[in-house]
């Protein structure tokens, strides 16, 4: 590749986020309370569908409406906030899991995962709705898939191995929060691809937020302690329906552990990621003034762009990468005298990466089912069912030589809530064909899951 021209993918980058930055600035202000968005990753919530959170309905970091006057995080950003301007927050999973059956060899693992960090209110300072929010991540533990040989990482809490910056940026909400503008460091995968259902419900690493085959496939897709500049705009189209994009900087420093997060020069030799997305949350049945009425669902709809050099499967490199991803979650029951404690789910997507010499998992299918007070004396606890299937490249080699097929992994878990701050989950899973290997024996993996918030 010539020089000149990494330059001017770094610069272009550059520019835009400067022009975005601008915009904010010019742009009209009104008044009013900051929400509440704790802008971290796993953590990639809805604050539109109720069962969008870590530990349950009530601990959703984004919720609002009647359906969640009780919101735990809500409550307590609303007393802080009565006595100063800063929310402090943090965060914490921990995975222990063991492979009894199949695999290269038998073994346990713990891995964790701590996030903190603080979202500062700048309504004093004259920017109404503004905030500054800014978190770190520690990261320790093994990856059980050393032992098992998958590809589809078996815990969720298995991230950078370090202590790292996880985001700064600034936020703004503007013209009645209709529209939300953010500019600073954070990752592609804190702001798109992500059901509630994905990351906060199974402790499978395989739609840790956002399905594995968009970091197994775009250099650029980020998420724990690997932040990057960009700016992020997201408008209210319809009463149901929001448009996302964002235009982030593809830095190769961005996945090394020595810098911690915490290289923020802007490289010559860096590209761009462009990544948009519509989403439509729709409540079919709801009846007027009855908020616990209905069945919420949320679907969306996304494309990337990446203009930064991918590694062929083949070898070489390709200039450009591109791929899209459709998924959707639906509540389909709900009891009618207690809407929000005894309900049904499904949820479900599809990637696509059509360049299958530079994509690992061309193609990736994921679904489940979830039950919350499926235990009538447990009305708080989850239970679920999921399943994920990735497809490997023609392109995809074995260490044996043989080409690669696809590998399978279905899941059975439960959420305990302990506390209002606590859950304990015991999970379950079955490792089809690990690595894409059809001579593969299956694998069994079995453990639990620690989940704290505060």
């Amino acid at each position: 590749m010539k020089e000149g021209s990494m330059v001017k993918r770094g610069m272009t980058t550059r520019d835009v986020i400067v022009l975005c930055l601008l915009l904010a600035v010019v742009l009209p202000r009104k008044a009013g309370a900051s929400t509440a968005d704790a802008g971290l990753y796993p953590l990639k919530l809805s604050n539109l569908y109720p069962q969008s959170s870590v530990l349950d309905a009530e601990h959703n970091p984004m919720c609002r409406g009647a359906n969640y006057v009780d919101c735990f995080i809500c409550r307590q950003e609303k007393e802080i906030k009565e006595r100063a301007d800063i929310t402090p927050f943090l965060y914490y999973w921990g995975d222990y899991l063991g492979n009894p059956v199949g695999g290269f060899k038998q073994g346990s693992t713990w891995a964790q995962i701590t996030v903190f960090g603080a979202k500062t209110h700048l309504d004093r300072l004259g920017l109404h709705k503004g905030s500054l929010v800014f978190s770190f991540m520690d990261g320790a533990g093994n990856n059980l898939g050393s032992s098992i040989g998958n590809i589809l990482t078996p815990a969720q809490a298995f991230s950078f191995p370090t202590f790292a910056s996880n985001s700064l940026y600034y936020r703004q909400l503007l013209f009645d929060d209709e529209w939300e503008f953010r500019l600073g460091r954070f990752s592609s995968a804190s702001v798109f691809a992500s059901l509630p259902a994905m990351g906060s419900l199974p402790v499978s690493g395989a739609v840790n937020g956002t399905p594995a085959s968009l970091f197994a496939n775009v250099s650029g897709w980020h998420s724990n302690g690997r932040p990057s500049w960009g700016a992020y705009s997201k408008l209210q189209t319809t009463q149901d329906t929001f448009w996302k994009a964002a235009i982030l900087e593809v830095n190769p420093l961005a996945n090394n552990p020595n810098y911690h997060g915490f290289n923020m020069a802007f490289g010559p030799n860096c590209g761009s990621l462009y990544v948009s997305e519509i989403n439509w949350t729709p409540a079919f049945g709801k009846k007027a003034k009855d908020e616990e009425s209905g069945y919420p669902g949320v679907y969306m709809a996304g494309a990337y762009y990446q203009n930064y050099p991918q590694a062929k499967l083949t070898g070489g490199y390709e200039w450009s990468t591109y791929g899209f991803y459709l998924q959707g979650q639906q509540m389909i029951w709900r009891e009618s005298e207690k809407p929000l404690s005894k309900n049904i789910s499904f949820w479900g997507g599809i990637t696509y990466s059509p360049q299958t010499e530079t994509a690992q998992i061309p193609v990736m299918g994921y679904a489940g089912i979830y039950e919350r007070g499926l235990i009538p004396t447990r009305l708080k606890d989850i239970s679920m069912l999921n399943f994920y299937l990735a497809g490997l490249s023609d392109h995809y080699l074995l260490p044996s030589g043989k080409q690669g097929t696809a590998e399978t992994v279905l899941e059975a878990s439960h959420i305990i809530k302990v506390t209002e701050h606590l859950q304990f989950q015991p999970d379950v899973q079955w490792v089809i064909q690990p690595g894409g290997n059809p001579s593969a024996s299956g694998a069994l993996v079995i453990g639990f899951q620690v989940a704290a918030v505060f």
